[in-house]
């Protein structure tokens, strides 16, 4: 409590914070106002009630990590490093979980469907593993920056210097299993995989489990992963949208006129989609100069490809076995908690609004903020899976 501030009952903080957290602070206000019939001295202050949010969402956020760091604990994992403790003597359940794939007759079934549908698809032969997706759990790992607020924001009759833009940087975890979910968010990559290892260890998803994480490619998420998470065997995926888009942008920028791109873009397509990376790096190689505009754009597609190499699996055969190719989830997620809010023209935020509007619009996604406001914690559980929209306030 704050000098001077005022007891809320519970429905009035649960439409407060989901007012403030789809829309402006400014017009969430005016609405409650609207509402309550407050006016005067008796209205609702903005600053107030954005003070108010803003505290809420950061203990939202504290109560995550504190109970990531006490199932890391309670699992004989470090809590600063989140890897495991020298002495822990944890079980092969979950360093080495042994877990039946999908079995080879199936995936030649699902092979032979694929090459049916796609006469010109030419599948090699296989030494993909393919997981039993009941057996799985499954990350999608995504970041966002929003505009950071500056420190120093007073006018001046000097022409404005150009400076750099600085963001406020979100991580988005969705973890998938079994038809089951929920959404992790956080400021600070490293900060939100220790709560994301705590979670899992807290919900035994790592046991008994194949663990896979889908990403977009980027080499800091794919770092984190292998920081977090080498005691055990684990996945990483390359998202089948994010290496498609990849190939449009550094062909729009590397090959002469639409056409063109459009056919090298579908030949790609073709080989990528069935997981050759080597047919796909060697088309590129073997392109005519005459329809190249930037040959260092080509060059850094091969270089992009190259990287991701162990990462791109046979698309198709994925497809006809009904597993999971994108991480649109975390699209998703990463769309409902921050940029529907926080992406905006002319918006910028302080590190702690953005988080705390993140952490309040994580719970209303995961259905937990009545839950807060009720016990001051969180079930830090799996739950089934919540269609939630921001609702539209207006003071018209």
């Amino acid at each position: 409590m704050q000098p001077n501030e005022r007891v809320y009952a519970h429905s009035f903080l649960d439409l407060n914070l989901t007012l403030m957290a789809s829309t402006s602070d400014r017009v969430a206000v005016a609405f409650l106002n609207k509402v309550f019939h407050r006016q005067g001295s008796e209205s609702l202050k903005l600053r107030t009630m954005t003070d108010l949010s803003e505290r809420i969402g950061t203990q939202i956020s504290a109560c995550f990590e504190r109970l990531g760091t006490q199932a890391l604990e309670g699992s004989e994992f470090s809590p600063i490093t989140g890897l495991p403790l020298p002495e822990a003597q944890l079980p092969l359940s979950i360093t080495n979980p042994d877990v039946k794939p999908i079995s080879p007759s199936v995936v030649n079934e699902a092979v032979n469907r694929a090459k049916t549908k796609n006469p010109q698809l030419q599948i090699a032969p296989l030494t993909e593993v393919f997981e039993t997706p009941e057996l799985t759990c499954y990350a999608a790992v995504d970041d966002i920056g929003v505009k950071k607020q500056k420190a120093n924001r007073e006018k001046t009759m000097a022409s404005p210097k150009k400076e750099k833009k600085e963001y406020v940087a979100h991580t988005v975890v969705k973890v998938l299993s079994d038809k089951e979910e929920h959404t992790l968010t956080g400021i600070g990559m490293e900060g939100v995989f220790r709560v994301l290892l705590g979670f899992l260890l807290f919900n035994q998803l790592l046991t008994h489990q194949s663990l896979i994480f889908f990403t977009d490619g980027a080499k800091n998420i794919r770092s984190n992963i292998n920081k977090f998470f080498s005691f055990r065997p684990f996945r990483i995926i390359l998202d089948w949208y994010h290496l498609d888009k990849k190939c449009g942008e550094h062909l729009s920028l590397g090959i002469q006129g639409t056409q063109k791109r459009n056919q090298v873009w579908e030949a790609l397509r073709r080989v990528l989609w069935v997981g050759d990376v080597q047919a796909a790096r060697t088309y590129l190689k073997g392109l005519d100069m005459r329809f190249i505009k930037s040959k260092d754009w080509i060059e850094k597609l091969d270089a992009y490809l190259e990287r991701n190499t162990d990462f791109i699996p046979c698309y198709a055969v994925r497809a006809e076995l009904g597993l999971k190719n994108s991480s649109n989830a975390v699209e998703k997620a990463n769309d409902l908690i921050v940029a529907q809010r926080q992406k905006h023209n002319g918006m910028s935020w302080s590190p702690d609004g953005s988080g705390a509007s993140a952490s309040i619009r994580a719970a209303l996604v995961n259905g937990e903020l009545s839950y807060w406001l009720k016990h001051q914690t969180m079930p830090f559980t799996m739950h089934t899976h919540i269609s939630w929209t921001a609702p539209v306030a207006s003071v018209a």
